[in-house]
């Protein structure tokens, strides 16, 4: 797949503020996800911040809970990342999560987050499904629903 093949996903809320957060199918039926990472993502070294890449495998692995889950609400429970190597500005930052285990109230997902298809850091998190509510502390709106 090329690059023009990926969609922007709208999010008015804190990833908004550091994407855009790009998406696309793969051919197996899952999703990818990509943030082409900035000037305005460089930590003092000059390379990208460990916290905008922690950011991102948030966004990724949970926005692919919400949707394997087929549920409106939940939030992240734990989140862990091991950094292998720096991402640089200019880099496709991508990732690739899958669902490890799903209970009627938690989801495990993993993911390796790639440059170039190097693996530069490992992402797991646990994610808390939440009873479905009309009301929210966020108003920012989100596509898919997860905050």
């Amino acid at each position: 797949m090329t690059e023009a093949a990926w969609a922007e996903i709208h999010d008015d809320g804190f990833i908004g503020m550091i994407g855009p957060l790009l998406r696309r199918h793969t051919e197996s039926g899952g999703r990818e996800y990509g943030l082409r990472c900035g000037l305005q993502h460089r930590n003092l070294r000059g390379a990208v911040q460990g916290g905008l890449i922690m950011a991102f495998a948030d966004r990724t692995l949970g926005s692919t809970a919400l949707h394997e889950s087929g549920t409106q609400n939940m939030a992240t429970v734990q989140l862990n990342v091991n950094f292998l190597s720096p991402v640089l500005v200019g880099d496709l930052l991508t990732s690739s999560p899958r669902i490890v285990r799903r209970t009627a109230s938690i989801v495990f997902a993993d993911s390796d987050l790639r440059v170039d298809n190097a693996v530069v850091a490992t992402a797991t998190g646990v994610f808390k499904i939440l009873a479905n509510s009309s009301s929210s502390r966020g108003s920012g709106a989100v596509e898919g629903g997860y905050r």
